[in-house]
């Protein structure tokens, strides 16, 4: 098997997502054997997911914002401690998630009452710790986003490379 951009050179293994040939210089440059495209692929496939995650805690912030002053035909004094109300209930995702990786999954056998009690302590538990993440998590999400856009500039530099080469003088590109 032949390497997918390097056609002279012998692939060394095989890219984990989509199996074609990587030779030594294409599979040193991410910690896992991947191609470019792949890894492009997972950046925006990551780089979605953190803005739905966001989209979805914002749009509770402002709906549980719109429903207050709905029902109450005030607005919500931003210097109140009822501002915490939105926030906590905005950050329930990000708890819920960090909460799915800490518990175990063994509650498989339960009674529904105990699911029902269950789900309302996750809950309740969920905005407490969101609350308390969200702003470790706005910055990782900050870190990913200047991760991603530094991954990608590289490999479409590379990709770029690859295309100006002569066929021959492409296993040199790396240097």
């Amino acid at each position: 098997m032949k390497c997918y951009r390097h056609n002279s050179d012998a692939a060394i293994g095989q890219c984990n997502a989509c199996t074609r040939g990587l030779c030594a210089i294409c599979s040193e440059h991410f910690n896992e054997m991947i191609c470019d495209n792949c890894a492009l692929n997972s950046a925006d496939a990551r780089f979605i997911e953190i803005l739905k995650s966001f989209a979805f805690a914002i749009a509770i912030f402002v709906a549980v914002i719109v429903w207050f002053q709905s029902n109450t035909k005030q607005s919500l004094p931003w210097n109140s401690p009822l501002i915490l109300l939105p926030y906590m209930l905005a950050c329930i995702p990000f708890g819920w998630v960090f909460l799915k990786r800490v518990v175990p999954q063994y509650v498989l056998t339960l009674h529904v009452v105990a699911w029902i009690l269950l789900f309302v302590v996750r809950l309740w538990l969920s905005a407490i710790i969101g609350g308390i993440i969200a702003p470790y998590v706005v910055y990782k999400a900050a870190q990913d986003f200047r991760a991603l856009k530094k991954l990608k500039l590289e490999v479409w530099t590379r990709m770029d490379q690859a295309k100006r080469l002569p066929a021959g003088l492409a296993s040199i590109d790396a240097q």
